[in-house]
């Protein structure tokens, strides 16, 4: 279990996904692990993420952590059934190298077509939201967020520049310059610039 949980672990962290998600995708995947011994691996299916999340709501687990528990173990499920497939790479270089760049940013993001989604990190020219949907890369989508939680909402396209069973990475695309300079200002002020 060990090294699959490790390797797993290998897999989130190459998306680019804040830790804390990591950490919480480690902890999921080792407790869905521990609940089915005896299934291997790679027979992991629809029926045990069920039946973990029905045990996980009976042991009183809120709607978030559900949520949550879905998630991860959806991807790791799914993780398990590709995990040799040569494309599971880390995203391109272009896009890693944003990553400096990136601030923490929990928060509900509206996405047309997909409903609410959550993201995790921000940028001046793009986010990261968690969604099990199937996005491309070159989709194009409508988001609505706000940068705290009393401002008034931000609406901007995005474009899917990389996409993995987790989420997917969106480059802003037509940022009207008067919502660039609250982002930027946001930005600055989480990282204490300014």
């Amino acid at each position: 279990m060990e090294k699959v949980v490790a390797d797993f672990v290998s897999f989130v962290r190459q998306r680019a996904m804040p830790e804390p998600f990591v950490v919480a995708f480690e902890q999921i995947a080792r407790q869905f692990l521990a609940a089915f011994p005896k299934v291997p691996p790679e027979h992991f299916g629809p029926e045990e993420v069920e039946a973990f999340l029905k045990r996980a709501a009976a042991r009183g687990a809120s709607e978030q952590q559900l949520k949550n528990a879905r998630t991860a173990t959806e991807a790791l499920v799914w993780y398990l059934k590709h995990r040799s497939r040569p494309s599971l790479q880390p995203p391109p270089a272009a896009t890693a190298t944003r990553a400096e760049e990136r601030v923490s940013f929990i928060r509900d993001v509206e996405v047309t077509d997909l409903g609410s989604c959550r993201s995790s990190d921000l940028s001046s020219r793009g986010i990261f939201i968690e969604t099990l949907a199937s996005l491309n890369v070159g989709n194009e989508l409508e988001l609505c967020f706000r940068l705290e939680h009393d401002d008034p909402p931000i609406s901007v396209r995005a474009r899917v520049v990389y996409a993995h069973p987790m989420g997917a990475g969106l480059a802003f695309r037509e940022v009207p310059p008067h919502v660039q300079a609250r982002i930027e200002r946001y930005l600055a002020m989480t990282r204490g610039v300014g």
